[in-house]
């Protein structure tokens, strides 16, 4: 079955399929926490000031080569052979305090609380579907994977940001997000694909 990959703003569609899932998941539990959809962002923990209404944050911090497992990568257009760009992205997601009322416990509980639901709600979504992502992303599944949690280096990422201060965060990898060789979404006509490119979603460890 022939599969399409993603244009050069499949990262940006990812970023923004894992906002919204995120929003439309965590806005549901009011019986757990009361958050406005509009309080989770993509945004730098860097541009998340005392006085911000951010409660939850989503931070794309680096992108790599994803590592392929039982691929078959070669396609050929019109004789030529085009080799998609498979990437992992890297995403910090953070937690900020309810600016409202002056119990300062009770504000972190609340932090909290919002951290751990957005944790399930990745846990619960590890695997997205094609029919659950924008038309432009492609055919390709996209996999949730938390990353293995080194203070060390959440530490590092918030020493790289001039104005953050420290919040709870959990780091995560999503993958893998193809991206076509061609200058747009290329549209196979009948006959003119002889490969497949077949992938598995291996995090790494580093």
């Amino acid at each position: 079955m022939s599969k399409q990959y993603g244009s050069y703003s499949t990262i940006a569609h990812t970023s923004e399929a894992i906002l919204e899932l995120l929003r439309d998941r965590i806005t549901e539990r009011s019986d757990v926490v009361n958050v406005d959809r509009n309080e989770i962002e993509l945004v730098s923990p860097d541009d998340v000031g005392a006085e911000s209404d951010v409660r939850l944050g989503l931070y794309l911090y680096g992108i790599q080569e994803h590592r392929q497992v039982d691929q078959h990568h070669e396609v050929e257009i019109g004789g030529r052979t085009e080799r998609p760009l498979a990437l992992t992205l890297q995403y910090l997601m953070t937690a900020y305090p309810s600016t409202g009322g002056n119990d300062q416990t009770a504000n972190s509980i609340d932090q909290q609380r919002v951290l751990g639901l957005a944790m399930q709600v990745m846990h619960q979504n590890a695997i997205i579907g094609k029919y659950e992502l924008p038309e432009g992303m492609g055919d390709n599944k996209l996999s949730i994977a938390l990353e293995r949690q080194d203070i060390d280096r959440i530490e590092d990422l918030y020493h790289s940001m001039q104005d953050a201060s420290l919040h709870p965060s959990v780091t995560y990898f999503v993958g893998p997000v193809v991206i076509s060789g061609e200058d747009e979404t290329p549209k196979y006509p009948s006959g003119e694909r002889t490969g497949e490119w077949e992938v598995s979603f291996t995090p790494s460890d580093t």
